[in-house]
């Protein structure tokens, strides 16, 4: 996207006239850099309920049940979408076990009005004071071992 002479990734990150990347939190990531982030995706099946397509050999748990494996496999059936303003915890594969979303749902970027803005930064607030805890905690409990 392009924007008054600017270019912006699909991220929404400023692309400046070097190709370095600047992220949400300023950084600038030269363009030779190798990075990675870690995200939360909702991965789904595209031929759930369509019993006509074969399943791929690669498929561990049968149709309707995606995993890692259509990651590696790059699978043309996987969807997948962002799962915005949620904090959670995986287990040991690194699939979701406990979880807990914004209360008042998902919206999208243009349908945020003030109300809904001010939910989310308490919302954003609360999700980093309760990671901060856990780790508090946590350290707490594993100093007298």
């Amino acid at each position: 996207m392009i924007l008054k002479n600017k270019k912006f990734d699909e991220y929404g990150h400023y692309i400046d006239e070097e190709g370095n990347v600047i992220d949400e939190t300023g950084r600038v990531w030269e363009k030779e850099d190798s990075w990675y982030r870690i995200g939360l995706f909702e991965l789904n099946c595209g031929i759930m309920g369509d019993d006509e397509t074969e399943v791929p050999s690669f498929c561990k748990y049968g149709r309707g049940k995606p995993g890692d494996y259509c990651l590696e496999n790059s699978c043309t059936h996987l969807l997948t979408c962002t799962v915005p303003f949620t904090l959670a915890y995986t287990n040991k594969y690194g699939y979701m076990n406990c979880d807990a979303g914004f209360p008042e749902g998902i919206y999208f970027e243009d349908e945020i009005d003030e109300r809904t803005k001010k939910l989310l930064s308490i919302w954003e607030e609360l999700c980093h004071k309760k990671i901060d805890e856990a780790e508090k905690e946590y350290s707490d409990k594993v100093k007298p071992l």
